[in-house]
């Protein structure tokens, strides 16, 4: 009962069916998560002070850190996560839209360095 009170509440509030995640119908939506979560995992949430952000490790590696840009829904940002790993997977190209070079300079200041 709680799951489904959940899933109304993502539906209404993100724009995602989440009911298809709960009970999917095939993987070819996000067919490199689907992948990845056999051995892998996903996390998505708020990481201060970067805001809303999607990771995907393999268990031993990140490949992908995305943050949610402005307007994007939970679906969107988890496409964007599918393709991005997918990038890794095929092409060893790693996306990090978390550490960026301005992040890190902002770092240097606030520590001194």
């Amino acid at each position: 009962m709680r799951i489904h009170a959940l899933a109304n509440l993502f539906n209404f509030e993100l724009g995602l069916n989440f009911s298809r995640i709960l009970h999917p119908r095939s993987t070819s939506e996000l067919p490199h998560i689907a992948e990845l979560i056999i051995d892998g995992e996903i996390t998505v949430g708020t990481l201060v002070p970067v805001g809303c952000v999607a990771i995907a490790t393999d268990g031993h590696n990140t490949l992908a850190m995305l943050k949610r840009r402005g307007g994007e829904t939970l679906a969107q940002l988890l496409t964007r996560l599918d393709l991005a790993f997918g990038k890794a997977f095929t092409q060893d190209v790693f996306t990090d839209e978390i550490n960026t070079p301005q992040t890190r300079a902002a770092d240097s200041i606030l520590s001194g360095r």
